[in-house]
């Protein structure tokens, strides 16, 4: 059995992918975590049903993560209007930023950022929504489900602009 996939995204990940030189004059191409992060959340949309946890899971790692990968400066100097929110929480900080990143890789990368941002936020809306299916929260089995859910709404609105969930 073939999987098919449809390819939203990534050819936005691919242009703004890096190429880092190896010994031997190989050469591997890097998308980054916010291009990961998007296609995840596609493939989770696209293959959840048939394949549950992965997607959720590797995108829960990319959000609980994202700081810790290089951007913790990066808080301070970009965001700092999150730290000074009552409700400041490191991690979803992290989610926030890792969404705003990858919105801001679209907008440079991109003629079809609306309909990109317009496609996942159906699934982050949805998924966001205590009232809602909670799919994605419960493959991700964090024993915090309530956190997972918020790491969830803020990528959407670090993705959206807003400035925080």
């Amino acid at each position: 059995n073939v999987e098919v996939m449809s390819l939203i995204g990534y050819r936005e990940a691919r242009m703004s992918a890096m190429t880092l030189r190896l010994p031997g004059d190989q050469q591997l191409v890097m998308i980054s975590l916010p291009m990961l992060a998007m296609l995840k959340v596609f493939a989770w949309i696209e293959r959840h049903l048939t394949e549950p946890r992965k997607d959720a899971r590797d995108l829960d790692v990319i959000l609980c993560n994202y700081l810790k990968a290089g951007n913790d400066d990066r808080l301070y100097s970009e965001a700092g209007h999150l730290l000074n929110s009552p409700t400041y929480d490191y991690d979803l900080a992290g989610a926030w930023m890792c969404g705003r990143d990858a919105r801001n890789t679209l907008d440079a990368a991109s003629t079809r950022t609306s309909q990109i941002v317009s496609r996942m936020s159906g699934m982050l809306d949805r998924e966001v929504d205590p009232d809602g299916p909670l799919r994605y929260v419960s493959e991700v089995r964090s024993g915090n489900p309530d956190q997972t859910r918020k790491l969830l709404a803020a990528f959407a609105a670090g993705l959206n602009l807003k400035p925080a969930p």
